[in-house]
């Protein structure tokens, strides 16, 4: 046939440059494995090296699905999410999110100091309070509600909801 692997072979042996990785779905007996296939030209032909990817190539799609459907939810829930790195002080948030504050969406995170600098002074203090019982674990969740500066000027209030996805030390 004329797919990407048969293209790579015939453009390595050409001297073209050309792509050194092609995935190929095998059918097999019950089911399709991914192989991965490195083209490596030498002298006057080339050496193809297999290498079975399957379980990660499924995995990534089953991530895939996983991250649209909570998409989904996401959208049809109309709320605004947000992840904050506490160790970057990375802020990642959804386009609703922006969207309920008047602010542009970003594909890259926000400082999370931006997100404080909107809140209302007099909730800043219990804001916080209510973010360090949680990390201490002197809280089950946070659940605060406060009042956030939206882009033209007015202050709404909004209920912040958060659990701490946590690593072996903390």
């Amino acid at each position: 046939g004329d797919g990407p692997l048969t293209r790579t072979i015939h453009d390595a042996l050409l001297g073209r440059p050309h792509q050194a990785l092609v995935q190929v779905a095998v059918p097999f007996a019950e089911n399709r494995r991914t192989l991965q296939v490195s083209v490596l030209p030498t002298g006057e032909g080339v050496t193809l090296h297999w290498h079975d990817i399957t379980d990660r190539a499924r995995a990534d799609h089953a991530l895939k699905r996983r991250e649209a459907r909570l998409m989904l939810a996401a959208e049809g829930a109309k709320d605004g999410l947000w992840e904050w790195d506490l160790r970057t002080g990375e802020l990642h948030t959804t386009a609703r999110w922006s969207d309920l504050l008047g602010l542009p969406a970003l594909r890259e995170g926000r400082n999370a100091s931006e997100w404080m600098q909107r809140v209302h002074p007099d909730d800043v203090a219990p804001l916080r309070a209510a973010i360090d019982a949680h990390v201490e674990g002197l809280a089950e969740c946070v659940e605060h509600e406060h009042r956030v500066r939206h882009a033209d000027g007015t202050y709404r209030r909004f209920l912040c909801r958060g659990i701490a996805a946590r690593n072996e030390i903390g």
